[in-house]
């Protein structure tokens, strides 16, 4: 029984760390030293006016939650950015969700201005942590934890087909995200085999590493995001709907 409950603890950490955030697990640790490699937002082409997904979690070929994300109008207030997810192994349940406003879409794309995340985690009380994100005109634009992956899709759509790193406020700290393009690649997800354009982001100072597959025909949102640690797959996400809407 107790050897039970430790593994059962170990996957829901397990877990944790795939989804914590679901905005493709973020850290604060450091990958670069500033934004590089960034080219013109074609925002004609890659802007979205709305888009649903949603993902099962799998961890060592079970399905052990949903996710949803999704990319909506709010009317004259510019646009919002929700992801939930909810992850559960026997009694353990985890439940996050997450919001980013983004009021201004211009030349460039996308511009977040307030981060917000709800947690659930077992044995502990719900918490909810929200802060504003600070844009400085005299250096690169910074983006929130689920923002900057938004952020990645455009340029992937725009035609990105290099390494990358990106600046990102995590609370009151800015950091680096490090991305390697890795190209193009067919897999097969649940709703059949899908074209996809591969990056991955690397730590300086772990061998995790977060792979996110972006659907060239369906305007590049993230279609499958996997964990990997010391070569061993911590969980996986793999989309089981698609709605996008220019």
């Amino acid at each position: 029984m107790y050897s039970s409950t430790i593994s059962t603890v170990l996957k829901v950490v397990s877990i944790y760390v795939l989804v914590t955030p679901f905005h493709c697990f973020a850290d604060n640790e450091p990958d670069g030293d500033g934004e590089s490699g960034i080219l013109n937002i074609n925002t004609l082409q890659c802007r979205l006016k709305s888009y649903e997904l949603q993902f099962d979690l799998i961890r060592d070929e079970y399905n052990v939650g949903q996710a949803e994300r999704s990319l909506k109008s709010l009317n004259n207030t510019g646009m919002q950015l929700q992801s939930n997810v909810t992850a559960s192994v026997a009694f353990m349940e985890f439940v996050q969700k997450e919001i980013s406003e983004l009021p201004n879409y211009t030349a460039n794309g996308l511009v977040p201005v307030k981060y917000t995340k709800q947690q659930k985690k077992p044995f502990k009380s719900k918490t909810t942590k929200s802060y504003l994100i600070k844009q400085d005109v005299s250096s690169n634009r910074s983006f929130d934890p689920l923002s900057v992956y938004d952020h990645l899709r455009e340029l992937v759509c725009s035609g990105l087909k290099t390494d990358i790193t990106v600046d990102v406020q995590e609370q009151k700290e800015k950091t680096q995200y490090h991305f390697l393009y890795k190209g193009e690649h067919t897999i097969s997800l649940p709703i059949g085999d899908v074209d996809t354009v591969l990056m991955i982001r690397t730590r300086k100072t772990s061998s995790r590493e977060t792979s996110i597959w972006f659907d060239i025909n369906h305007n590049y949102v993230p279609v499958k995001i996997q964990q990997v640690n010391n070569g061993e797959n911590q969980a996986i996400l793999m989309a089981t709907k698609i709605f996008t809407k220019k």
